[in-house]
């Protein structure tokens, strides 16, 4: 498989996964699985030819050599807990100096 742009790897199938590597446009990879995500697709997982993390990559960004068929499907791993972010607090706004007059 060769990344037919700058591509990002990610933990799992998903968008929600963070990105946890690139695969730069031009570079190649091993496929070891896949996955079909409901939402967007075919995701590829992948094991580096070179440096760089194993991960996961988005069908679409990618150019997949030889059968697809012969790819085994994988199960997703958990989809990781968002979490929450904190909510701004407030803060008194002051009050306008009022200068008095005579």
């Amino acid at each position: 498989m060769a990344a037919d742009y700058n591509a990002n790897v990610r933990s799992g199938p998903d968008e929600v996964f963070p990105a946890i590597d690139i695969l730069l446009q031009g570079n190649t990879a091993n496929v070891v699985g896949r996955y079909t995500n409901p939402t967007n697709g075919i995701w590829w997982s992948i094991r580096r030819v070179g440096p760089g993390l194993n991960g996961w990559v988005w069908g679409g960004a990618v150019t997949l050599s030889g059968d697809a068929n012969l790819v085994p499907f994988l199960v997703s791993p958990p989809t990781p807990e968002i979490e929450p972010t904190e909510k701004p607090k407030k803060t008194k706004t002051p009050e306008p100096s009022v200068t008095p007059t005579t």
